[in-house]
């Protein structure tokens, strides 16, 4: 389900101080539709402080990445995922998953055979809201926090609410 907060949620969790103290190498991607092995890699050397410029082949950029994230503690977020081809996720895995790294990677997806194929060890679906908890989003960041407002205001406010269906994002 788009914008229900999933990114917002790894925001959240990249952004904690005591993620940025544990990890030496903070790495965020947005995959997106394109799931193209060599250009994520090429964006998370890029992102990770090197340089892929000349290295054009898949092959020189995953060099590039082993040796950049080798014996270091790393988190990588790879945001929106859409893959649904287990072979370009067991080729990223390759890469990846060299026994020198000691990464973790968080995956948002809108898709749970996504998460299937990545062989997910953890997964936190997230669902809609219900109408008590869209009312309580929209008082306080709308409203600024005001419980008492006038007739005619909160029946917008409701009606906002009802338009979003569950969705915080909307």
């Amino acid at each position: 389900i788009g914008g229900v907060g999933k990114t917002t949620l790894a925001q959240l969790v990249y952004n904690d101080q005591k993620v940025k103290d544990y990890f030496q190498l903070h790495l965020w991607i947005c995959v997106s539709h394109d799931f193209n092995v060599s250009e994520i890699v090429r964006k998370i050397v890029e992102v990770g402080g090197g340089n892929c410029s000349a290295a054009k082949e898949l092959q020189s950029r995953a060099k590039k990445l082993v040796e950049m994230l080798s014996d270091k503690r790393f988190i990588l977020v790879l945001d929106d995922v859409w893959n649904e081809d287990s072979g370009k996720w067991d080729q990223l895995e390759v890469i990846l998953n060299n026994r020198e790294n000691r990464g973790k990677i968080v995956v948002t997806t809108r898709k749970t055979e996504v998460a299937r194929i990545m062989r997910s060890k953890y997964m936190h679906p997230l669902g809609k809201l219900s109408s008590d908890e869209c009312w309580l989003i929209f008082e306080r960041i709308a409203l600024s926090g005001r419980t008492n407002v006038e007739e005619g205001l909160q029946k917008i406010g409701e009606e906002i609410v009802n338009k979003c269906g569950g969705l915080p994002l909307a």
